[in-house]
């Protein structure tokens, strides 16, 4: 009868590949919390590409499940940077990077002084780059090495100014 067992539960399949159980799984947990944050993001985690998540097999992938998933996430907690994030990772996974730079400004905005600010902010630097816009890109990505908090994800940041000079050319 608990929703978060049914979390668990969906997370474990996911970490064995098994998607469709984890789905299930996560669908249950839903039906016993309607309001189920974890779930909701899993399930926009194997449509739409977003963090370390367990993604379905391409044909399987469905980015308008995805922006219902982002929309519940943003409707249940419209003052965290995650939904919109989400959402923007829609239209990037489309193409449509016009369409997802004001959600990621939105999510960078409402990251700052949070341990994801970093984060956000150079997840829409990949955006403006995609868009072409290398010279924000690069602005973006120095922003975030201002408010980097480890070695890690200073590294990273660092690749992707590199890599930002390599797709300018």
């Amino acid at each position: 009868e608990s929703y978060e067992a049914y979390n668990y539960l969906g997370i474990l399949y996911g970490a064995r590949n098994d998607l469709k159980a984890s789905e299930e799984a996560f669908n249950k947990a839903i039906e016993i919390n309607p309001n189920n944050y974890e779930a909701f993001t899993y399930l926009f985690g194997q449509h739409v590409t977003y963090g370390y998540y367990y993604l379905l097999p391409e044909e399987e992938r469905d980015v308008e499940k995805g922006l219902e998933y982002s929309e519940r996430l943003i409707k249940m907690k419209p003052n965290r940077a995650h939904g919109y994030h989400c959402k923007a990772n829609c239209y990037r996974q489309i193409g449509d990077f016009e369409k997802a730079i004001p959600l990621y400004d939105r999510s960078v905005e409402m990251s700052k002084g949070t341990t994801s600010e970093a984060a956000e902010t150079y997840v829409s630097g990949h955006n403006l780059m995609f868009a072409g816009d290398f010279e924000k890109a690069r602005e973006r990505y120095k922003k975030a090495l201002s408010v980097a908090k480890d070695i890690g994800t200073e590294q990273g940041i660092k690749t992707f100014i590199t890599i930002s000079y390599l797709f300018q050319r």
